[in-house]
């Protein structure tokens, strides 16, 4: 009777303690359910009414930035990088172009590392964090509707500015101001080109009521080009015989359709180089250091636009220095002499 007693308690305690295992191992293997936006971004947002996409990563900024370039996919184009953004967002701050009007639902990282173009109209609708596999999923939608809007008024803001650009511009003699009004028409055109395609998709209706409105970038580049084609200007450079240099500053005013003219000319630019060499010990090297001054005169040698800048470029000898040292003022030219002409020519918008 013992034996039975004992045979009875050992198999009741294998039998719970399978019974422990089975549990466990099930528990263990239990995974959290997804909500089902995840896999099906359309089961909350009707496709009717919205654009959906889903994102995951293993942070929630890289999951909405997952998000919103699989919504980029549906208008088959990819979202810009970040320095277009801070580009765009430089520029646009700048000419006061109309501003975009961006959701606060998105993270600062996704503020800053998309362009504010690809952002219109989007939100973050819904987010989930996976705790047991470390997961986020977000879900970005646009709400066809309301993006429609806020496109269309987008256009038709930039469209009003042309018009006022265009005809103050025809107003003007031939100068810089007249090629500042149509720069500025012709940048807020290409605006709204660039604005075209997503609008089209988003709300097809709204878009070919707006459509008729446009202005082509290119008529009015032409107009651009065809009064900068009246106020040549003559450019010149002293202390650099590196043709690039000169070059340099050619471009920057071809950028703005500016002829460039060495007889005929209305206005003059002027580059003086200064350059001199210094070397030091413990490594040795030899810096060429410089100094930059350029001025835009009219006919009656008045200053409209002073501009100075200096650096300096080392190298093993004088000769390996002052190749550097061009390249530096090349960049300088194209890049800070620019930036500088291109705000001095949109000054003159009253």
């Amino acid at each position: 009777m013992k034996n039975s007693f004992i045979k009875k308690s050992l198999a009741f305690a294998v039998a719970f303690l399978c019974c422990f295992l089975c549990f466990g191992k099930s528990k263990q293997g239990k995974k959290a359910e997804l909500p089902v936006w995840c896999s099906s971004p359309y089961a909350l947002y009707p496709q009717k009414e919205f654009f959906a996409a889903s994102g995951s990563a293993k942070n929630k900024a890289e999951a909405e930035i997952r998000a919103i370039e699989t919504l980029a996919g549906i208008f088959g184009r990819d979202v810009h990088s970040e320095n277009q953004a801070q580009s765009f967002m430089s520029k646009n701050e700048k000419n006061g172009e109309s501003a975009v009007e961006i959701s606060s639902t998105l993270s600062s990282r996704v503020l800053t590392e998309i362009d504010q173009r690809d952002l219109i109209g989007i939100e973050i609708a819904e987010s989930f964090f996976d705790a047991g596999h470390n997961e986020w999923y977000v879900l970005a939608v646009i709400n066809k509707e309301r993006t429609g809007a806020l496109y269309e008024n987008l256009v038709e803001r930039n469209l009003r500015s042309i018009a006022e650009l265009v005809e103050a511009a025809e107003k003007l003699p031939d100068s810089f101001s007249k090629i500042a009004y149509f720069s500025r028409a012709m940048k807020l055109a290409g605006l709204n080109e660039s604005y075209a395609p997503r609008f089209e998709v988003i709300h097809p209706q709204k878009f070919n009521l707006v459509r008729k409105k446009f202005v082509s970038s290119d008529s009015l580049r032409i107009k651009r080009d065809n009064a900068a084609e009246k106020i040549p200007v003559s450019v010149s450079v002293s202390g650099c015989s590196d043709d690039s240099v000169l070059t340099s500053c050619e471009a920057v005013l071809k950028g703005f359709g500016i002829k460039i003219s060495d007889r005929q000319f209305k206005y003059r630019l002027q580059l003086d180089v200064a350059r001199s060499f210094r070397t030091v010990q413990n490594p040795p090297i030899v810096y060429c250091e410089y100094s930059l001054s350029a001025k835009m005169t009219d006919k009656n040698n008045s200053v409209l636009m002073p501009w100075t800048a200096s650096g300096r470029a080392g190298g093993k000898n004088e000769k390996l220095a002052e190749d550097k040292a061009v390249l530096q003022i090349k960049n300088a030219v194209q890049n800070d002499y620019g930036s500088a002409f291109s705000e001095f020519l949109y000054g003159e918008i009253k």
